[in-house]
């Protein structure tokens, strides 16, 4: 799960393929207060939410048994409003 910060740098969230489909029904939340510029402790809580159309497999990140893909993402608050301070939603 990819999205970009409010400086445009490029940050990653790794989930396991078996929580794939949650993500895509409900969104991935994760901690804003831990992203430079995000939200403070106290409204730290938002979602990411994949674009399918953005999936692709990450070619030089292949092992043995594994495969790694990415999805990018737009992030948003806990009552579901895009996320002012996301790049990608500008």
């Amino acid at each position: 799960m990819q999205f970009t910060d409010i400086i445009g740098n490029g940050q990653k969230r790794h989930d396991p393929v078996a929580q794939l489909a949650d993500c895509l029904d409900h969104g991935v939340w994760f901690d804003g207060s831990a992203i430079e510029g995000f939200a403070r402790i106290a409204e730290s809580d938002m979602f990411l939410v994949p674009d399918l159309e953005t999936f692709a497999i990450v070619p030089w990140d292949q092992g043995a048994g594994f495969t790694t893909a990415r999805m990018i993402c737009d992030v948003f608050t806990p009552d579901g409003k895009p996320f002012a301070g996301d790049r990608a939603m500008c």
